[in-house]
């Protein structure tokens, strides 16, 4: 007896599945390539991660972006550049690259994108919830502090909820005075760059420089109390000296009050007229401020080390700046990776999701970011024009639209094919309103006024009868 197609298909998704028992897979409800591929992830079956959620940490990794100056900078600038507005998408169908454009302005990614990983750093990992329709479609995303989200547990433990087939129960989020909140997992977008094993929420990089971080605030705390109290002497003033206690003076609250008076007439450029009863005095330095300056550059450095930004944006010495041009360049890379792993949560966790409402084609497109240093668009550029050169790459509407796109320009407007000159300039005006033969239109091209200058038309600006060269 032949074996049929859902025979087959439940021996393939047993295969997959591994030790996964696959009578908890819908064989009937794998529609798409993502579905059946998702099956084949390894999915732990440990019902505590390795490294607990920790909220005391993440509330003293707050605490020190508020406090210091490093840190704060530090963090900033790793959002700006990592999660740069400039982002666009590339393909081989235009309608599929505006159909996800269309999604991200719709949901506001560009706007929350910094702030998720603005959270990654601090507490480890960035939160938001999928918001839906009626209907089930994706219409937007809202934030979530990532302080009040955790895997939802097994009750009064420490262990992870999960399904049959290993994989985890959702999430919950606990806020004081309201009722907790869960969340299944295909509704969560969650962020993260740092994770010991398969079920961790994140680490945040703020945690082993926390303590390098806590003592250089201490040291300058400490810094600014030794100089504001022995930078400059202290003055006093004795009421009544061994003089007046012989000649029977005596202390009383009304001289104390009168004492006051007196000072409080002095000033720096007064003359100091006291009366007999009061003796003024300084007190000296006890000792000399030791110099801390190469200390507090070498916690600067520590913490630039810890946040991998290179150590020119800390307070750095002449033999760190030495070191600036191989920095820039691997703190270049280090962005570049980060961008990568940050496509790859987003492609895996909306991007695919939406795809599958819309019913979308493989090949899908790409997210990309926008260079943010000039030195590496100009190096870029440079190996673009010599590989145009010799005619490694040849010129054609879709590579033009990829690196405008990727120079931060409008894609060129693409043309129907009739409408095109058979020269490759643009649309040709004779074309676009008439159905000219090219035994006809041979007649108009002579007399081009751009076929000198080679330059395309623009789109109104040609008079009719003419024709771009």
């Amino acid at each position: 007896m032949p074996e049929s197609k859902l025979d087959r298909l439940k021996k393939i998704v047993g295969a997959l599945a591994g030790r996964r028992k696959p009578s908890t897979i819908k064989v009937l409800d794998l529609q798409t390539l993502e579905q059946l591929v998702d099956i084949t992830r390894r999915k732990s079956l440990a019902l505590e991660e390795r490294i607990p959620r920790s909220e005391v940490l993440m509330k003293r990794n707050e605490v020190l972006y508020r406090l210091d100056p490093l840190i704060w900078a530090g963090v900033n600038k790793l959002s700006r550049l990592i999660a740069s507005p400039k982002v666009y998408f590339t393909g081989q169908k235009d309608e599929d690259i505006v159909a996800m454009e269309m999604l991200i302005d719709r949901i506001g990614l560009r706007v929350l994108l910094p702030s998720l990983i603005k959270d990654v750093f601090i507490y480890g990992y960035g939160v938001a919830e999928i918001t839906r329709s009626q209907d089930g479609k994706i219409v937007g995303l809202a934030q979530i502090d990532p302080k009040t989200l955790d895997y939802i547990r097994i009750d009064g433990s420490n262990y992870i909820q999960r399904n049959a087939d290993g994989s985890i129960k959702g999430y919950v989020q606990s806020i004081t005075g309201q009722e907790d909140k869960s969340f299944k997992p295909e509704d969560i977008l969650i962020l993260r760059f740092y994770v010991v094993g398969e079920e961790c929420l994140g680490l945040s990089p703020l945690e082993p420089i926390f303590k390098t971080a806590w003592i250089k605030l201490n040291l300058e705390e400490a810094l600014g109390e030794a100089v504001y109290r022995h930078g400059y002497p202290i003055y006093y003033y004795r009421i009544g000296s061994a003089e007046a206690e012989q000649k029977g003076f005596e202390v009383t609250p009304d001289k104390i009050k009168e004492a006051k008076d007196y000072l409080k007439e002095l000033s720096s450029a007064s003359e100091l007229i006291l009366p007999w009863w009061i003796e003024p005095g300084r007190l000296e330095a006890k000792s000399q401020i030791g110099d801390i300056s190469d200390f507090l550059q070498y916690l600067s450095a520590e913490i630039m080390a810890g946040l991998e930004v290179p150590k020119l944006y800390g307070t750095s010495t002449e033999a760190v700046q030495a070191n600036v041009a191989q920095e820039s360049l691997d703190f270049e890379k280090t962005i570049k990776t980060l961008q990568e792993c940050l496509s790859e949560q987003l492609e895996d966790q909306l991007f695919s999701k939406f795809r599958t409402e819309v019913q979308m084609e493989y090949p899908y497109p790409k997210l990309n970011f926008t260079e943010h240093n000039q030195e590496t668009q100009m190096f870029q550029a440079r190996r673009i024009a010599q590989y145009s050169k010799y005619d490694l790459i040849t010129p054609d509407e879709h590579l033009e639209n990829e690196i405008r796109k990727k120079e931060g320009l409008t894609p060129k407007k693409s043309i129907e094919p009739e409408k095109q000159c058979v020269f490759g300039y643009g649309e040709c005006p004779v074309r676009a309103g008439t159905k000219i033969t090219l035994d006809k239109l041979a007649k108009f091209c002579p007399s081009c006024p751009r076929k000198a200058k080679r330059i395309p038309i623009e789109e109104g600006q040609e008079g009719e009868g003419q024709h771009a060269m």
